[in-house]
């Protein structure tokens, strides 16, 4: 009879690591926070931004040469509203804003500069109707707005304008 060979030791099993469930839990706000956070802190989300709303606005806004950020500061070569008989086009725009006081229901904007601000409009027959109300919808601080031109339906209207608003 013949004995019978010890079975040589076997190697432990390796171990499949664990990841604790709160990893999974961290990576969704993760993965929420890190687009958003690139959408308003980087000049490529400024212009994804800006190429969503003139999508949204089915190409009635148009901009060009956006630089900084949606958090602010941020430039523009030119923003452009058309839409029918309006034709509305800032050139050379220069903002500094807080936009966290968008949560508060504010807007607050510590500098507005444009070179150029041109608004054309195509007569209409008969006196245009007022708005029911001019209430905004949230308040307005506007420390220093600065408007180097203004024209209406191609005829300079002023120069060198300089503004402050408050509203509540």
């Amino acid at each position: 009879m013949s004995a019978a060979l010890p079975l040589p030791p076997q190697a432990p099993r390796p171990r499949k690591p664990r990841r604790p469930a709160w990893l999974a839990l961290l990576a969704v706000p993760v993965l929420i926070a890190a687009p958003l956070a690139w959408l308003v802190a980087s000049e490529s989300g400024l212009n994804a931004s800006l190429t969503l709303a003139r999508h949204l606005s089915s190409d009635r806004l148009q901009v060009s040469e956006a630089h900084g950020r949606l958090l602010g500061p941020f430039q523009l070569g030119s923003l452009r509203w058309h839409d029918g008989d309006l034709d509305l086009q800032f050139e050379q725009i220069g903002i500094d804003w807080s936009p966290q006081a968008l949560l508060d229901t504010r807007l607050d904007i510590a500098t507005a500069n444009i070179g150029r601000l041109s608004l054309q409009i195509a007569p209409t027959p008969g006196p245009t109707p007022l708005p029911a109300s001019l209430h905004l919808p949230l308040a307005v601080n506007l420390e220093k707005l600065t408007i180097s031109e203004v024209f209406w339906n191609d005829r300079r209207l002023a120069r060198n304008i300089s503004a402050r608003l408050d509203s509540d």
